[in-house]
């Protein structure tokens, strides 16, 4: 049974890379529309760029290689991930969802790709009154809400929900780590010049080992505000890790959310995979 869901934010690393193998020829830009459309309409061109991708999957894909550390570090095997490919309404990324699509595939994932995220990435016409930066923003706030809708819906067939914000230019990577964070979702990613996987928690806060140490150790009793480390207090505050106690004539007492309880679960709970 599949316990977790992926949604992966696709870019088009794949095709950068065979772009570039190509050799000292020109090469077509990703927003090459015409170009790129005669290649996704050609099934010999796509298979080319699918047997480039099956070569060397890591290497080749940044997707494929952030995925291979998460299966690996959480001892993960395909079958247990499903995953959701979001990516741009554009002939370059179409071909390289359909590349990722079959690969995955046949290493055993469940895959989706959705048909289109709503008004993103020129997916609509833009009114005539309207600028490429609105038309733009605003498919990104059409992208966000999609990705939250996408989480909560997918909490009813899976138990873990998981964001892996690797793939996608700037503004893609931003909006899919802001869903993560708003659904209360952990995210991970890799750099293509990285050794590692880079991961962070739900809700998006690393504290520091002091801060931790404090937290765990006041979890259930409140506390008066001058007991709090140093510089703590405010960041607390803004990320809704503690509360004013109510009822507390003095005003002074504070006490732990919800929010940082789990967030301090998530924290001593050993990795998956790994041996309680």
């Amino acid at each position: 049974m599949r316990t977790e869901l992926h949604v992966v934010s696709v870019g088009n690393s794949l095709l950068r890379h065979f772009v570039e193998a190509a050799g000292p020829v020109p090469r077509p830009g990703m927003r090459d529309e015409a170009f790129w459309k005669g290649v996704l309409e050609s099934p010999a061109d796509l298979e080319r760029v699918y047997v480039f991708l099956e070569a060397d999957p890591p290497a080749r894909s940044a997707e494929v290689r952030s995925l291979e550390f998460y299966l690996r570090s959480h001892g993960r095997r395909p079958p247990d991930v499903a995953l959701y490919l979001v990516g741009t309404q554009t002939a370059s990324n179409e071909i390289v969802r359909a590349s990722l699509t079959r690969y995955f595939k046949a290493l055993g994932h469940e895959v989706y790709t959705p048909l289109g995220v709503p008004d993103y990435f020129g997916s609509a016409e833009t009114a005539p009154d309207e600028r490429p930066v609105e038309a733009f923003r605003r498919g990104m706030v059409e992208l966000l809400r999609h990705l939250i809708d996408v989480a909560y819906q997918a909490r009813r067939t899976y138990g873990t929900v998981v964001f892996n914000a690797t793939g996608g230019f700037k503004a893609h990577v931003i909006v899919v780590a802001l869903a993560a964070f708003v659904t209360g979702c952990p995210v991970y990613y890799i750099h293509e010049e990285f050794d590692d996987l880079i991961e962070f928690p739900p809700l998006f806060y690393l504290p520091t080992a002091r801060e931790t140490a404090f937290l765990q150790g006041h979890r259930t009793d409140s506390f008066p505000v001058t007991d709090c480390p140093d510089d703590c207090l405010r960041r607390w505050l803004d990320f809704g890790l503690v509360e004013w106690v109510r009822g507390d004539a003095t005003g002074t007492l504070l006490r732990l959310t919800p929010r940082a309880q789990a967030l301090l679960d998530r924290l001593t709970d050993p990795p998956s995979g790994a041996p309680g």
